[in-house]
């Protein structure tokens, strides 16, 4: 969340370069956010729906 609020601080430059570099930063660095907070759990659930006793980790059990 702090890198979004950084890059927000762009977003207020008067150089229009700039300004949108902060814009789009802010959306992809949200998006990532938003998939590593709730994309990437429901994946690794997934996944270890096909694993076998053996083969998983011993502190997993």
């Amino acid at each position: 969340m702090a890198t979004v609020f950084g890059f927000s601080a762009l977003i207020m430059s008067a150089f229009k370069i700039i300004s949108n570099f902060g814009t789009t930063t802010v959306i992809t660095v949200g998006y990532s956010l938003m998939g590593a907070m709730l994309v990437m759990p429901a994946i690794l659930k997934g996944i270890s729906r096909f694993e076998t006793d053996e083969e998983m980790h011993p502190l997993t059990r």
